[in-house]
């Protein structure tokens, strides 16, 4: 399934008629500026090599006159990898822009906050500049509940860690 959104998705419409590569589109929801679509791609291969090289797609995917627009969160080898076996397969690709995952992103403003504090007072350090509890009073929250939003954190950046260490 696609989505497509913006002010121009009535004009999209039209272009999702079978042709340019698609075999058969089946819109399943359409409001004013967006449009819930499943194509059918006469070209598969670029499906089937974002699936193979496990490659997160960002949403939605702009497809307009015959060309796709998508966004990837991955890491740069997998790129190159994609690029190789379309280029291979006939298709011209252009990158548009190459940039590191922002980790910010990953954090809710209150997640930050919490982890700039920690930061400022050592609370990573051996031995910590800082408690548990002395953080939490200092927040004004309870050490449980810093321990947990804490482990939020880890957790998030743990996840995400890999996308940058391997750039």
């Amino acid at each position: 399934m696609t989505v497509f959104r913006g002010t121009e998705v009535p004009r999209c419409v039209s272009e999702l008629k079978p042709e340019n590569g698609i075999i058969v589109c089946t819109i399943l929801h359409q409001e004013t500026n967006t449009i819930l679509a499943n194509l059918k791609l006469d070209r598969t291969i670029t499906l089937h090599t974002i699936t193979e090289l496990e490659i997160p797609i960002k949403y939605p995917i702009i497809v307009a006159a015959g060309q796709g627009i998508m966004e990837f969160i991955t890491e740069r080898w997998r790129v190159d990898e994609f690029i190789t076996k379309l280029n291979e397969n006939g298709f011209t690709i252009e990158v548009q822009r190459i940039g590191p995952v922002s980790m910010k992103s990953l954090l809710t403003e209150t997640q930050e906050h919490i982890l700039n504090i920690a930061l400022e007072k050592n609370y990573f350090e051996i031995p910590r500049g800082i408690e548990l509890h002395e953080l939490a009073v200092e927040l004004g929250i309870g050490a449980s509940s810093l321990s947990e939003i804490l482990r939020r954190i880890f957790k998030k950046l743990a996840l995400n860690y890999e996308l940058e260490n391997d750039s």
